[in-house]
């Protein structure tokens, strides 16, 4: 058994089961302590200054992200692989509500970061730079049958890649281009 931590979520891997757990994490001291810093600064800045403020709720680490940003991104991933069967996506077999999701083990991809980074921009004419975390790090990548496969296609932009250029690079990518 094999663990990973990333902002939204916290991964176990089973490599003897074949499966990885995707839990979400729920970062609820920090939204509640930036909750807390928001509403007591913007109604002192309110009252000091007489300022017209609000809160902005859906900042990019904004409250709604800190609570429910593992739980969003596995549902999405869930969903869109059930939707889709797109063959560069690793199986996601079960979501519990994007709690946790169950995917299909796949050990870590071992290709230069670079060489990977070159060829699926190659592939997919340069689209891949718009999401740079999901296309550019190996760690989100393993082989399946020889094949490429992404494991964390949680978000809009990295699916919206998938949808145009999944089948693709399922077909063409080279574990052996940069050799």
């Amino acid at each position: 058994m094999k663990t990973a931590k990333g902002n939204l979520r916290f991964v176990v891997l089973f490599p003897s089961l074949g499966i990885a757990v995707k839990f979400a994490r729920i970062h609820l001291v920090s939204a509640i302590s930036m909750f807390v810093r928001d509403v007591f600064f913007l109604r002192l800045k309110k009252l000091l200054f007489d300022l017209n403020i609000s809160i902005n709720c859906n900042g990019l680490w904004g409250y709604t992200r800190f609570l429910f940003g593992g739980i969003k991104a596995n549902w999405k991933e869930f969903v869109f692989f059930k939707k889709t069967k797109n063959p560069f996506c690793q199986p996601t077999y079960f979501s519990f509500f994007g709690l946790f999701n169950i995917q299909k083990f796949g050990a870590l991809c071992s290709i230069d970061e670079r060489a990977l980074s070159l060829q699926l921009d190659v592939i997919t004419g340069y689209e891949t730079r718009g999401d740079g975390h999901h296309f550019h790090c190996r760690d989100n990548f393993s082989f399946s049958d020889g094949k490429l496969t992404i494991l964390d296609y949680g978000s809009a932009e990295t699916q919206k890649v998938i949808t145009e250029f999944g089948q693709r690079i399922h077909d063409t990518f080279d574990p052996n281009w940069a050799k």
